[in-house]
């Protein structure tokens, strides 16, 4: 049920067009969503928009978004408009056919590699610049431990941290690609 929330724009076999989410009641063993004047169950509605304004959106007017993919500020939704999304890109609206969220190029590493130690990879600190080298790994208290090293200090970061406040020397992310362009 989580997936639904005030606001959302659903459609249905049972109504025609788009409509928003006007109230959810959710009770321990049940739960439904009105929409004008109407409940529905919500098994029986689809998701169509449940961007949030502000939120930075990908949009297209290429349903595939494998050419002219743009990252803007999402304003609002219009349903009977074919070019439905609104969205703000340096103080200018535009509207778009498709919208999307933006899709991870990234995540942070779920496990250690033997060879950054080895190898001595230096991270970047994002914040201060400042080069460290990773000199370790331990597992404590259920999480990856990773040591480092810079300018004669030394620190202990949980590897989630390091994707978060870390760079490699290059400027990308330390953390897994999961998209390659």
């Amino acid at each position: 049920m989580n997936k639904f929330k005030v606001g959302d724009y659903v459609k249905s076999v049972w109504f025609d067009g788009v409509k928003p989410i006007v109230a959810i009641d959710e009770n321990k063993d049940t739960c439904t969503i009105k929409l004008d004047d109407d409940w529905y169950n919500p098994l029986v509605l689809i998701l169509v928009c449940n961007f949030t304004k502000g939120q930075m959106i990908e949009v297209s007017e290429y349903e595939d978004f494998k050419s002219c993919v743009f990252t803007e500020k999402f304003m609002s939704y219009f349903p009977e408009a074919t070019t439905s999304f609104v969205t703000v890109h340096n103080k200018y609206i535009y509207a778009w056919k498709y919208a999307r969220a933006i899709q991870p190029k990234y995540k942070a590493f779920t496990e250690p590699k033997l060879a950054w130690v080895k190898n001595g990879l230096v991270l970047v600190n994002k914040g201060s610049g400042d080069n460290w080298v990773i000199i370790g790994i331990s597992f404590e208290d259920n999480k990856w431990m990773i040591r480092l090293q810079g300018e004669s200090r030394k620190t202990r970061n949980e590897l989630r941290n390091l994707f978060d406040c870390f760079a490699l020397e290059d400027g990308a992310p330390f953390g897994e690609l999961l998209i390659k362009e």
